[in-house]
């Protein structure tokens, strides 16, 4: 029978979800609530899995089956099968036993339990090229609007490269900002869509920058200048968590000193837009 998987969302609260399905048919915001919803909504011989963020089980509720159905009897004075032979006689159900008052009394029958459909709450649907197009001409019309803006205010705001850059839309500031972009956009995936803590969200946004800057400085495009003596572990070595909010305030300064803190806002909010709608896509996030 199918079951229903209850687990943990990214916002704090709890998804149910049918096996397989690739979105929720239920949201709440306690654990309680989702295991009675995927109780009622169930029907006999489902399982309810509650599951914590990796995936460990820590519930499982089985919904009880249905009482067994009457079976029929071989009506009075029906001739046994023998060996050998195929059996004429037909089976009726057992003769219904006849109250003095008001007749035939029926026989007691099993309640029937009807099974509840899942209400499916409405969700975003993930978008596809056409969707995701429009939501970028939207981006192009607020970036359009904020251009005067933004060069009126000066370079420390937003860098004279990036205005000439951001012209030509949402795509040629992802590319003239490559490295903090892209990295943006790779960290944002892993996280949402693979789900990650604290700890691994934490090194996967790190590597995401480091992978970003080489990847850009191959292709030459969008290549921060980036102090190769910052990323080294100060101290002889040192713990991973400082070496990692090293390296993050060493690209995010960097991003500040050549776009302009505008341009940083900017570019890596576009980064994260392309990263959350892949993992929207690919994952059902």
């Amino acid at each position: 029978m199918d079951r229903w998987i209850i687990q943990p969302n990214v916002l704090g609260g709890w998804d149910v979800k049918a096996r397989e399905a690739p979105k929720p048919s239920f949201q709440t915001s306690t654990r309680k609530e989702a295991e009675d919803w995927a109780q009622t909504a169930s029907v006999p011989g489902d399982t309810v899995v509650v599951v914590n963020r990796t995936g460990q089980t820590l519930n499982r509720i089985t919904i009880p089956g249905e009482a067994p159905a009457l079976k029929p009897s071989r009506a009075p004075g029906a001739r046994t099968q023998k060996t050998g032979h195929a059996d004429q006689s037909k089976t009726t159900p057992a003769a219904p036993k006849v109250s003095a008052v008001g007749g035939p009394v029926a026989p007691p029958q099993p309640p029937m339990r009807v099974p509840v459909q899942p209400y499916e709450l409405p969700q975003p649907a993930a978008p596809g090229i056409p969707e995701f197009k429009e939501e970028g001409e939207r981006l192009n019309v607020w970036i359009d609007f904020g251009l005067p803006i933004a060069a009126a205010i000066g370079a420390p705001f937003f860098s004279p490269e990036l205005v000439k850059e951001a012209e030509g839309g949402w795509i040629a500031i992802f590319v003239a900002t490559l490295t903090w972009s892209l990295g943006c956009a790779i960290a944002t995936y892993s996280i949402i869509g693979h789900r990650l803590g604290l700890r691994t969200g934490f090194l996967a946004a790190v590597g995401s920058l480091l992978g970003a800057w080489f990847f850009a400085s191959m292709l030459g495009v969008g290549v921060l200048n980036i102090d190769m003596e910052e990323l080294k572990p100060r101290g002889g070595g040192g713990h991973v968590w400082g070496w990692g909010f090293q390296v993050l305030w060493e690209f995010f300064s960097t991003a500040v000193i050549t776009y302009g803190p505008f341009g940083t806002i900017v570019s890596g909010g576009i980064g994260i837009w392309i990263g959350y709608r892949a993992a929207q896509r690919l994952h059902g996030a």
